[in-house]
């Protein structure tokens, strides 16, 4: 047996009313849900870019999308956020870890020669169009990388202290990976 005030049909303007409401609730339910997403995913915005040493690509006004490496595959040319260790041991910047932007040179398990302002990749040489140099490069740096270890350098060659003078860097000071540069 159906209650009465399931017989009773709504004036046409508060359906129209309910209807919209509905909509409304449903599309700010899927907004919250699919932020609630993506935070876990670890996506965010870093604002705090300082220094030239990935200039052009990145300046102090740049505002970088990020994700979490988990959930997205490292490669050569992606912009990452890692965190600086020297002999396994983190290096800090006013008591805390210091945090560089740079870009992913090198793979784990290839070969790395810098002869000059020339990056090699296992004995090839690396097209770079995004590397400046303000001045002639004098490097001269033969590195394997292990399991798991990425080289990282500074756009701008010559402004830039990366994995040149720290060493390679584990995946697990790698905080994140730029997916969209403003």
């Amino acid at each position: 047996m159906r209650a009465k005030w399931m017989n009773r049909k709504l004036p046409k303007g508060n359906l129209i009313f309910l209807l919209s409401s509905l909509t409304i609730l449903s599309l700010l339910l899927g907004f919250i849900t699919t932020l609630s997403i993506l935070i876990h995913l670890g996506l965010y915005v870093h604002t705090n870019i300082f220094g030239e040493s990935m200039h052009e690509a990145v300046t102090e006004d740049s505002r970088i999308l990020y994700i979490d490496p988990e959930f997205k595959e490292i490669r050569r040319g992606d912009i990452v956020s890692a965190e600086v260790t020297y002999q396994g041991i983190p290096v800090e910047d006013s008591g805390e870890p210091l945090i560089i932007v740079k870009r992913i040179i090198g793979l784990p398990g290839e070969t790395i020669r810098i002869d000059g302002d020339q990056v090699y990749i296992n004995h090839e040489l690396l097209s770079e169009p995004y590397a400046y140099y303000s001045g002639p490069g004098e490097d001269d740096l033969l590195m394997t990388l292990g399991e798991e270890e990425y080289f990282l350098m500074g756009d701008n060659r010559l402004d830039s202290s990366d994995s040149r003078a720290w060493g390679p860097f584990h995946i697990e000071h790698i905080q994140s990976v730029a997916l969209a540069v403003n």
